[in-house]
This record gives C-alpha cells, structure tokens and sequence, in this order.
C-alpha cells in the first residue's frame, strides 16, 4: 500500500515540473522532438518551388482542333511539358492552416504543324489559335496541414489563378500570328513537407489546373522558411 501512494506521489510531481517548465527551453534543448510544444513554425514565411508541368493534350486532339477549325493541317511534334517554378510568401495562422500568396509559371510549351493552303493569312489566323495551353499569373492559396509526426506533414492546397497565357506562331522563322488568352480559375493541390529545423521546411507537391481548354498537371520541390521564432 505504501509503494502504491508512492508511486503515486512521483507521477502527480513529475507531471507538475513538466508543465511548469518553460516551453521556449525546451525547444531549445530538442527542437524537432518537442514540436507540439514549441510550434515553431508559425507567422510569416517565404518561399519557393521548382518542378514541371505537363498539359493534358496530344497531337490526335490537335489535329481534331485543326479539322474542326477547317485547317488543313497535321502536327507533326509536340512539346506539351515544360520547367514550372513559383515564388509566394504566406502566413501560418496555427499548425493546421495558412494562407499563401505568389506568383506562378507554368512553362513553356511548343507545336510543330505542316499544311496546305491557298489562303495563307487566313491560314496563320486559324492556326494561332490552337496549341499546347500553359500559364503564368498571380495566385492566393489556403492550406490546411495534419501533422503525420514531428518531422512530417501533409497539406491540402485550395487556390485561385489569375492567369494568363501568350501563345506567338512561327511560319520560315518569322512571326506570323499571336494569341493571348487570360481568366480566373481554381486550382488544388497535395504536398508532403519534411521539416529541417524550426524556420526550413522542404517539400514534395502536386497541383491540378484546369484553363479554358486544357488540364494541367504539376510535381514539384519546394522550399519554406519562416520567420518567426
């Protein structure tokens, strides 16, 4: 009976230091392992990601846009993937959400196409109108996290793009027509992030787009730093 009272006596004191004591220092003496604690990951960060994207079209949808346009032509190569980067800063309001801001570039994207015509400014203005889409443009994002342990997470990603796309065809290595198509849309995505210490997180992160015409998909590396401490 005595060493039950005991027993008991020792848990209720030890519990009773751990909650008195300083959460600051115990950040300080193991940073990663008491991360609930010291939350340190919170207010303003910056960042950056790097990847590629890809549009989901193919030379056979192409050419279709072509027959449908009344065009005589056939593509003959495609390039529908290209670098994407982005730069944001956002803020982390708690260890489940953050809002997040930046600018983003979907890439680069190209189309070789050979044809016949009897009308050839009529022609190039058909013709400029049909590629590969891509954008670039301003977004704002909001995340939600759920925290697999100290060093890993997951986040769902929610945004708008304000976007645009410039597209420009070539006929013997001269400018021959242009097209710029713009609009607002939502996108979303999913990221694994790995936290180095309390102000870098590195991250794996995929997006889905959907423009006006074409699905766009993204896989990236990215990179956080906070900081507050």
């Amino acid at each position: 009976m005595l060493s039950k009272v005991a027993l008991a006596s020792l848990i209720f004191t030890s519990t009773s230091l751990y909650a008195g004591s300083n959460p600051r220092e115990l950040c300080d003496e193991n940073p990663l392992n008491n991360y609930q604690i010291c939350n340190d990951q919170l207010g303003w960060y910056v960042g950056g990601e790097v990847g590629t994207a890809k549009t989901d079209v193919s030379q056979t949808q192409l050419d279709t846009f072509y027959s449908e346009s009344g065009l005589n032509a056939t593509s003959a190569d495609i390039d529908n993937k290209g670098l994407s980067g982005s730069l944001f800063f956002g803020y982390q309001f708690n260890r489940y959400f953050a809002l997040e801001a930046g600018f983003l570039n979907l890439g680069d994207r190209s189309i070789d196409f050979t044809g016949q015509t009897s009308d050839l400014n009529a022609y190039y203005d058909s013709a400029e109108h049909i590629y590969p889409q891509s954008a670039n443009g301003f977004s704002i994002s909001a995340l939600i996290s759920l925290r697999l342990s100290d060093s890993f997470r997951v986040t769902g990603k929610l945004g708008y793009f304000d976007w645009k796309g410039d597209y420009i065809t070539y006929g013997n290595q001269t400018k021959v027509g242009k097209d710029q198509v713009s609009d607002q849309d939502f996108y979303y995505g999913l990221e694994l992030g790995y936290r180095i210490n309390e102000s870098v997180e590195l991250h794996v992160g995929y997006q889905h787009f959907e423009l006006t015409r074409d699905k766009i998909n993204s896989l990236g590396l990215g990179i956080r730093y906070y900081f507050a401490r």
